[in-house]
């Protein structure tokens, strides 16, 4: 009996090392690629921006929930999350080459600024980090007590969650700029 436990936490822990791994990736992608949507907001592209966090809002639950639904667990989930994002900031990149006529410059670094900024950055990761561990806390709790599959489910409705609110802000955004 004993052993049969030992077994069942060595495959949540081969599991939860993959998903850590994905989100690690998918966290160190995004922060690497940060500069491209920053790019974008500074060009007053506002429309575009919202255009993509939309599509990324409602297309990340409709391609979850049928990749769940067909038996693929949490894996699954975080590796759907990571694609339609990588999806999203290679959209970010190519309109900010071919529409921005976005370049990089390191000629005239200065060298001040980069350790301010490097000093400021790490305040802003810290806060990140706090910030990431702080709205996972339900869901490790409840992954820890319950399983991988209620985290899903809880995920998904999270998800729903942020596309109403993401939804009703953009409408209330709209409507309030054309009266």
């Amino acid at each position: 009996m004993q052993s049969l436990a030992i077994i069942s936490l060595q495959k949540n822990y081969i599991k939860a090392s993959i998903l850590m791994k994905i989100m690690l990736f998918n966290l160190a992608f995004t922060l690497l690629t940060t500069v491209f949507s920053a790019n974008i907001i500074a060009n007053e592209k506002y429309i575009f921006q919202k255009v993509l966090q939309l599509f990324r809002q409602f297309i990340t639950p409709l391609i979850t929930l049928p990749v769940l639904l067909l038996g693929y667990k949490s894996i699954s989930m975080v590796i759907v999350t990571t694609s339609v994002n990588v999806a999203i900031i290679i959209t970010n990149i190519i309109f900010c080459y071919r529409k921005l006529g976005f370049k990089f410059n390191f000629k005239r670094l200065e060298t001040k600024l980069v350790k301010r900024m490097l000093v400021f950055s790490s305040y802003v990761f810290m806060d990140l980090i706090v910030t990431q561990i702080n709205w996972s806390v339900d869901k490790y709790i409840l992954g820890r007590m319950i399983g991988t599959t209620s985290v899903a489910v809880y995920s998904i409705a999270g998800d729903l969650n942020r596309i109403y609110i993401s939804m009703s802000t953009a409408i209330l955004q709209y409507s309030t700029t054309n009266t």
